[in-house]
């Protein structure tokens, strides 16, 4: 049975027996070469798709990365702003003794002064 082609095996005399049996392993091979690329393809598309969540999920582990650094930074300067003021409360709560203290002496003075006068 040729179907309109050219027989183009060396011994096309001696195959009758075999015959039978080829055509049914080349179509088990295709069979499985076909499922093979089935799987394949699945594969590959599965694994996009996990590429794919891999890469957004890096991108959202670098976006809070780079918000804990601004936040750490914030806090840095938060924490400098804290110290200056706190300094500058310690100048003042000093110039305010000395204040308190000069006021005492001057009222002492006054009040030495009218006992004089007096």
């Amino acid at each position: 049975m040729s179907y309109g082609f050219v027989d183009l095996r060396l011994n096309h005399a001696g195959s009758t027996g075999a015959d039978s049996f080829w055509p049914s392993f080349t179509d088990i091979m295709t069979v499985v070469v076909m499922i093979f690329l089935l799987a394949s393809t699945v594969l590959i598309m599965n694994n996009l798709e996990l590429v794919e969540n891999l890469r957004e999920s890096i991108l959202a582990q670098q976006k809070a990365a780079e918000i804990a650094r601004t936040t750490s930074e914030e806090k840095q300067t938060i924490e400098e702003q804290l110290a200056q003021a706190q300094h500058e409360l310690s100048v003042l709560r000093i110039e305010l003794l000395q204040a308190s203290d000069a006021a005492d002496l001057k009222s002492q003075l006054l009040a030495e002064k009218e006992r004089q006068l007096d």
